[in-house]
């Protein structure tokens, strides 16, 4: 790896940020990669339980929003860890279409057991981070996030 001065002493091009942001995604399925042959989960089925061990029961629409993926990604997760006993559909007594996902005691013991390195080394090193740094970071996430946002219909 070529060292290089960091981004805030130098002006930066476009292909520089994609750059990085492909290391970004490089590391984190690489993170996914390892979580699956280790743990035999993947990333999204990791973050579902997540949610749920932090949230409780939740709507699969709730989930889809909280996960930033549609609805039938949720389903399809929602039907490989209800089949491997992790999670479970809870039907709404008054009214059965109505459901909700719940976590199963093997579930909840799989979502502690099941650390994310990736998420804790990035929330530590945040942390470690001024309060103006985080806040510089959080600003510029948010515009790549929008710019992101405005074009996901286009091919």
């Amino acid at each position: 790896m070529v060292a290089t001065a960091p981004v805030s002493q130098r002006g930066i091009e476009p292909a520089e940020i994609l750059g990085l942001l492909r290391r970004i995604i490089h590391s984190v399925h690489l993170h996914s990669r390892r979580m699956r042959e280790e743990r035999q989960i993947t990333g999204p089925q990791h973050a579902l339980l997540q949610a749920l061990r932090e949230a409780g029961p939740l709507p699969p629409g709730r989930l889809a929003r909280t996960l930033y993926v549609s609805p039938s990604t949720v389903t399809g997760i929602v039907d490989r860890l209800e089949a491997r006993g992790l999670v479970r559909r809870e039907h709404d007594r008054e009214d059965r279409r109505v459901w909700t996902v719940a976590l199963t005691d093997e579930g909840l013991e799989a979502a502690r057991r099941i650390p994310s390195p990736l998420r804790r080394q990035i929330a530590e090193g945040l942390a470690a981070l001024p309060g103006r740094e985080r806040r510089h970071i959080a600003r510029a996430l948010d515009t790549l996030s929008r710019l992101v946002e405005t074009h996901e219909g286009e091919s």
